[in-house]
């Protein structure tokens, strides 16, 4: 088998949400693959097995890290291992990088198990077999109100206000609601 993969460099710090493998004709992977990030100098610094029941995106199958890796701006390699006949990307044109990322050069090995893909070809546009996704590490926004209920006489004006935020701090929103004039709603 290979381990294929590609260096590339960050210029500020990322959260990596899942990692994944090439799936060209986008028909399923014959088998599970082993993927995983390193730094330069190979750091194994997270990995997660992709399977064929994937979620499919842009012709890779993801598969979500046990818990998101944020790496600060630098260089690193993503490489996957191929025990199979499974299809990778070679030399393809017009592919582009994310804002801030660029891409270094192909890096590979051989082994039956996933390991530190140690050849390195600078600028030499091979092997996309295995990538990640950014994310995020933020917890989930929350929303609360100043009042559970609010009681207002017939014909008044019924608000209520509350927060929107970001538990870590990064974003927060004040809503203000109301509901027009209340009129009398009874059944006879």
């Amino acid at each position: 088998g290979y381990v294929l993969g590609s260096q590339f460099a960050n210029a500020n710090p990322l959260t990596i949400s899942h990692l994944g493998f090439f799936d060209g004709q986008q028909n399923g992977l014959t088998g599970s693959h082993p993927v995983g990030i390193w730094s330069v100098g190979g750091t194994l610094l997270a990995q997660t097995t992709v399977v064929p029941t994937d979620a499919l995106n842009n012709s890779f199958r993801y598969h979500a890290l046990a818990t998101p890796l944020t790496i600060p701006a630098g260089t690193y390699v993503v490489g996957a291992l191929y025990n199979s006949t499974e299809e990778y990307g070679y030399s393809p044109s017009g592919f582009t990088t994310y804002p801030g990322i660029s891409f270094q050069g192909a890096r590979y090995t051989t082994g039956s198990s996933l390991s530190f893909p140690t050849t390195f070809s600078s600028g030499f546009i091979g092997y996309f077999g295995a990538d990640f996704l950014i994310g995020s590490a933020n917890s989930p926004p929350s929303i609360a109100s100043n009042s559970a209920a609010v009681t207002t006489p017939e014909g008044g004006v019924a608000t209520n206000a509350g927060t929107f935020s970001d538990p870590q701090g990064n974003n927060t929103v004040t809503l203000t609601a109301s509901i027009g004039a209340v009129t009398k709603n009874d059944t006879l």
